[in-house]
């Protein structure tokens, strides 16, 4: 799949989640693994699609409790570190920071 496709398809995950406001569409986007392409989202060079990433995974993290919550805040987490990490590959918490 090309990266434009991809995007578009990520972009269409953070719309439902933003649009639906339904917890359970925001549990089958996270059942489903849609949780990291949204956090791959954050990473994008456009800042609209930061903004949709981080607008959609706010609303899952608000609205889904327990082990989801858990899930999204580590995945953002980890990709936040390795976007702001000068050396990830070195970084202390290299090692899974939050073993499930």
């Amino acid at each position: 799949m090309s990266s434009s496709v991809s995007g578009e398809a990520n972009r269409l995950v953070a719309w439902l989640v933003k649009h639906s406001r339904d917890g359970e569409v925001m549990r089958r986007v996270v059942h489903h693994g849609g949780v990291p392409h949204l956090v791959n989202m954050v990473n994008a060079e456009h800042a609209v699609m930061q903004n949709e990433a981080l607008v959609a995974l706010t609303l899952i993290a608000g609205a889904i409790l327990g082990q989801f919550c858990f899930l999204v805040a580590r995945h953002l987490f980890v990709a936040l570190l390795r976007r702001h990490s000068r050396s990830w590959s070195q970084h202390p918490l290299r090692r899974d920071p939050f073993p499930l």
